[in-house]
Parts: C-alpha cells; structure tokens; sequence
C-alpha cells in the first residue's frame, strides 16, 4: 500500500512518533500552536507498515496460532 493511498481514519490509526499525538489525535505543529493539515511522514509510513502487517497471511496467522497456543 502507498501512503498516498491512506484515509484519514488510516493513517491517525498509529501515534505519532513525531509530535507524539496519541491515536485519533492530529498532529501538532513544531510550534505546538495548531494542528498540521497532514500527519508528519514518519506517522503515514507508520500507518503504512501496520496495515501491511495485519493484512498479510502471515500476521494473521501467527495471531491466530498464538490464540489457539495455551499453556
């Protein structure tokens, strides 16, 4: 997936690792004055990475193994 590609939704889905706005939260500005119109690059590719992960066959499956694992 593109990070061109992300929702809004998407890609507040992760904190950011910038200005640390939690989940849901936009981002701030340096200044801490506002929000930015955009999320920093570093949250988008962090959005990108996660949706990636969740939808592969292999994130699902560990999760599902891990679930089904009891000890």
């Amino acid at each position: 997936m593109k990070r061109s590609e992300l929702t809004t939704k998407q890609k507040l889905s992760v904190p950011c690792p910038t200005c640390a706005a939690a989940i849901g939260e936009h981002c701030k500005m340096y200044s801490g004055l506002g929000r930015r119109k955009e999320p920093h690059a570093e949250r988008k590719y962090q959005a990108t990475k996660a949706i990636e992960h969740d939808s592969s066959p292999r994130g699902r499956h560990s999760a599902v193994a891990s679930s089904n694992h009891r000890t």
